[in-house]
Formats: C-alpha cells, structure tokens, sequence
C-alpha cells in the first residue's frame, strides 16, 4: 500500500500573476485522463478508475490517498508518460511525490 499526501502545488501563475495551484490529486486525475499510446483498452480503463476511485475517495474525505500496490504501479506509468503543457517546479514535485525520485 502506499499512500500520499493530498497537498497543492504551486503549478504557475494565474492570470493576475497569483501562484496557481493544485492538488496531488488533481494533478493524478490529469494524468489518468491522458490518453496512452494506442488508446484507452477496456484493461488500461479499468486499472485507471480504480486510481481514480481512490482519489476520489481522498478528495470526498479531505484524506490522504491510499493505493494499492497495483494501482500504484498504474499511477506511476501515468505519470511517468504524461506530457505536460507547462514546465513547473511544483509538477516536477509531484512527479517525485508519485514516482518516489526515480
């Protein structure tokens, strides 16, 4: 099991130069909802809203996010893949905080 802290990070500035955030959650979501190479199979879907679920469930409980060493592994591949629009020290962070400093 590995669980994570649900804590915001500094990801940009807004448009009146304001630090934009977002959550360690938030951010998970947008690299479940990343489409991978050759698509979302009914296997890559399933493994991902199992994530997803439990983001969800840290989300609606203001809780850390607990995943199974499985569902890991998939948020881990996620983040590893995801191509991101902006380049932040906050993302990297993040990454850090999923991949654990590869």
């Amino acid at each position: 099991m590995k669980t994570m802290k649900n804590e915001k990070h500094v990801v940009g500035k807004d448009g009146v130069g304001k630090d934009a955030t977002e959550t360690t959650g938030g951010l998970l979501r947008a690299c479940l909802y990343q489409m991978p190479q050759g698509g979302f199979t009914l296997d890559v879907q399933r493994k991902r809203l199992r994530v997803l679920e439990a983001v969800e469930l840290a989300e609606k409980d203001s809780k850390d996010i607990k995943l199974e060493d499985a569902d890991h592994d998939t948020a881990k591949e996620c983040v590893r893949t995801m191509a991101w629009g902006v380049m932040s020290r906050g993302i990297v962070e993040f990454c850090d905080q999923v991949l654990g400093k590869e």
